[in-house]
């Protein structure tokens, strides 16, 4: 999704004439023999110092007027553009940060300095693992990995990743862990990578974190991210474990929730945008169809998401759509994921979404959510 910067109009501005007022009239000695020439020495010098005076004011008023012109019609108009931020020590990981892969949440994270540093390695067999980083929330955990081999190969990628809560022995997720990333363009022996997992809310938030990371390299100098056709040109290294604690403050960010109860109809449908988690790096939505539909008709009601506008001041982003899913205990109510950025604290957020039977762009309904 591209952003969209509002930029605000620049008012009209009227050219400024400086005119300089002839002096005052002074009375001025005439030239007489009659009047002393003490008296004549006397006019001059008071006209001279009036001169002077005027002349001064003139520049000083000048000089006052090029600093407001300077200062207030030439200066940058706010909104016109965004600085990034500089992602420091993460900087190789920015490169994710494309419309394939673009991670909105992780950029907010490392922008707003919602992200801990970890920067411990565990190495076997000429393969070595590090985790640089991680950020976290109720609802979602981002790892921020480099892997790294001292053979004659390439790395494509992982092949698998593992995080487990300590406490509990259990995996964080149901479901495996998001993978993105890509070799290094001056070093294919070394890969950036992330490695995103749904929290399970059943289970306490995780405090200490075992990581269990299996690399893949191939010899396949043209494999280029994806394994190599032949399966003995792909090696895999021993399992690496790394053990990391989770900072508190991730736990201490609660997660937003709203009841907007704002319905959309068409086609003699009615469907209820029911309610909307917000947390640093996600936001849910969830909409329940009309229940006199039946639940196989109602899976096919599902309206795709475009995007969730968020604006703060001037400045406006489209947040990206993650995925979609029928909430199970329901079949009637259905949810869709999408990249968050509640650390800019957002003026306003308005949902996009088209239903799925209709084929025009005029159907494109935009819902407001705060």
């Amino acid at each position: 999704m591209n952003e969209h910067d509002k930029q605000p109009t620049t008012p009209d501005a009227k050219p400024m004439h400086l005119t300089q007022s002839s002096p005052p009239t002074l009375p001025v000695a005439v030239e007489n023999s009659a009047v002393p020439a003490n008296h004549r020495s006397f006019w001059a010098g008071l006209r001279h110092l009036f001169d002077t005076r005027l002349l001064v004011v003139a520049v000083s008023t000048f000089i006052v007027i090029c600093i407001l012109v300077t200062t207030t019609w030439l200066k940058p108009l706010i909104g016109t553009h965004s600085t990034e931020a500089s992602w420091g020590e993460l900087e190789p990981f920015r490169v994710y940060q494309s419309e394939q892969i673009g991670n909105q949440s992780l950029t907010s994270a490392i922008e707003h300095d919602y992200i801990q540093k970890i920067n411990k390695s565990a190495e076997q067999n000429g393969y070595r693992l590090t985790i640089n980083a991680v950020t976290a929330d109720e609802n979602r955990l981002i790892l921020l990995y480099t892997a790294h081999t001292d053979r004659d190969s390439t790395i494509p990628g992982l092949s698998s990743v593992k995080l487990r809560n300590v406490a509990t022995g259990k995996l964080l997720s149901n479901s495996p862990a998001r993978l993105n990333g890509s070799p290094d363009d001056q070093n294919p022996k070394q890969y950036y990578g992330t490695a995103t997992v749904r929290l399970n809310q059943k289970q306490p938030f995780p405090r200490e974190i075992a990581a269990q990371f299996q690399i893949m390299s191939s010899n396949d100098r043209t494999a280029s991210g994806v394994a190599a056709a032949n399966a003995s040109e792909v090696h895999y290294s021993p399992t690496l474990l790394l053990h990391i604690s989770l900072a508190p403050h991730f736990q201490r960010q609660q997660t937003e929730i709203i009841y907007p109860n704002r319905t959309i109809t068409w086609s003699a449908h009615t469907i209820t945008l029911s309610r909307v988690e917000i947390s640093p790096l996600e936001m849910r939505v969830r909409f329940t169809a009309d229940e006199k539909v039946s639940g196989d008709l109602a899976k096919q009601l599902w309206l795709i998401p475009q995007g969730i506008i968020s604006e703060k001041g001037e400045e406006s982003v489209t947040l990206r759509p993650i995925g979609s899913r029928l909430i199970s205990e329901n079949p009637y109510t259905f949810e869709h994921v999408f990249y968050s950025n509640l650390l800019d604290n957002p003026d306003s957020l308005q949902l996009v979404v088209k239903p799925r039977d209709a084929a025009a762009y005029e159907d494109v309904r935009i819902i407001r959510i705060k």
